[in-house]
């Protein structure tokens, strides 16, 4: 619905009119938008793909380093699956989704010398 359209304003007191076009005026895309508490600074490269996925996620690493380790994070800050990786693994990795919920889900990716990213999974 068009609520800046004049047949729309009839519904509103003259009051929510004004504020009506005061947050459709005013729109806050300056507001930051959480992410579950995870943060990046030193960026580690690694690739995902098909994204969106069904039943498996190919992972290739940039970063070949001993400990790292990879999460899969939900929305609400849960890690719902983790592994530990070693530098013979750390080529490509493949990820079995079937048993995980349909969804949006972060997968974070931390080396030994804290190099971290995080991507946006999607899982339908």
């Amino acid at each position: 619905m068009d609520y800046s359209s004049p047949e729309c304003q009839n519904i509103f007191t003259k009051g929510q009119m004004g504020l009506m076009h005061g947050v459709l005026a005013n729109q806050r895309i300056d507001l930051p938008v959480p992410t579950v508490g995870l943060k990046s600074y030193n960026h580690a490269n690694f690739h995902l793909y098909p994204n969106p996925a069904k039943d498996l996620i190919h992972i290739k690493f940039d970063v070949a380093e001993n400990q790292s380790k990879l999460q899969l994070i939900d929305v609400s800050g849960k890690i719902i699956w983790k592994k530990e990786l070693n530098s013979n693994e750390l080529e490509t990795l493949q990820l079995s989704t079937i048993n995980f919920a349909r969804g949006i889900y972060f997968l974070q990716y931390q080396t030994e010398s804290n190099m971290n990213n995080v991507k946006k999974v999607i899982l339908y």
